[in-house]
């Protein structure tokens, strides 16, 4: 379900970005076969991996996990339904579900060059879009 978000700059929607890749999820894990519950985040773009590590703790632990081709990072081992439930407005879908996810992304960009922020939104929106066709290609469900 992840793959689908790398970008591919021959295919939809991926070609129609306009600015480098800037934004990456992060997913809480809750009941994925495979990972351990926690804390992951997708580095998209992998001149990214250093910023996004100085950024966040400097006691996760920036594990790489699944496929070869997948840039999936493990940083925290927890269970987070409880934190999921909290920040998406104490809804329970969010601690009852695979994973919650986010989408990060470096505001710098957007403070320098104002019309940037729009692209951040463009990508994300192409990222939960993805992420619901893959969701529904797999039998399962998505909600934002």
């Amino acid at each position: 379900m992840l793959a689908c978000l790398l970008v591919r700059r021959d295919t939809p929607p991926w070609n129609a970005l306009v600015s480098p890749v800037a934004v990456h999820p992060a997913l809480l894990v809750h009941r994925v076969d495979g990972l351990e519950p926690g804390l992951y985040v997708l580095v998209r773009n992998p001149g990214a991996l250093p910023s996004l590590k100085q950024a966040m703790r400097p006691e996760w632990l920036w594990q790489k996990t699944g496929p070869d081709h997948l840039p999936l990072y493990f940083l925290l081992p927890y269970d987070l339904r409880a934190v999921a439930k909290l920040i998406c407005c104490h809804q329970d879908i969010a601690a009852d579900s695979c994973f919650a996810l986010w989408m990060l992304a470096n505001f710098e960009i957007a403070l320098k060059q104002p019309w940037r922020y729009r692209h951040l939104f463009w990508e994300c929106r192409m990222l939960g879009q993805a992420l619901y066709l893959e969701a529904e290609a797999t039998g399962k469900r998505a909600t934002g």
